[in-house]
């Protein structure tokens, strides 16, 4: 599929450049913090196994756009689920479009990984720091659930 954006793992020279997107997104977490995050990301060499990826959606200019932190988990109540605590998007002109390919490529990743289903957390009043730390990590009250399998859609 032809996508609009370029949706990859976060690179090492985009790791600042993403900063201020994920500051947007949970004000506490500082640039050091972040970078350790990142490198822990891009130094792994199979960024499946175990950790989270991170990736990053930059226009045809290079320009951050939108930004995914995800992992998979296993023995979920779906099964295998392609996990997504941080989903946030940063563009005036093309909102719909950058979260499109970024579905898409979450998508494709939760097949290769033969997830079953994708969770992107929804923040409601709160902040992504207690995700950022794992404590709300099997908590399932929250999020959009999306099944890979029959394609459907279900909000938690």
């Amino acid at each position: 599929m032809l996508r609009t954006y370029r949706v990859a793992p976060i690179g090492p020279n985009q790791i600042d450049r993403v900063f201020p997107l994920v500051e947007t997104v949970e004000p506490s977490l500082d640039l050091a913090a972040w970078r350790a995050r990142c490198g822990e990301a891009v130094s792994r060499r199979y960024p499946g196994a175990g950790g989270d990826k991170i990736i990053v959606a930059t226009n045809p200019l290079g320009y951050v756009q939108g930004l995914c932190v995800l992992a998979v988990k296993e023995n979920t109540p779906d099964g295998r689920m392609l996990d997504v605590p941080i989903f946030a998007v940063a563009s005036a002109a093309d909102e719909a479009g950058v979260v499109a390919d970024l579905l898409d490529y979450l998508r494709d990743c939760g097949r290769n990984e033969a997830c079953g289903s994708i969770r992107i957390w929804t923040l409601g009043q709160d902040n992504w720091s207690r995700h950022l730390d794992g404590a709300a990590a099997k908590s399932w009250d929250h999020g959009i659930l999306m099944l890979l399998a029959s394609g459907r859609h279900l909000a938690n």
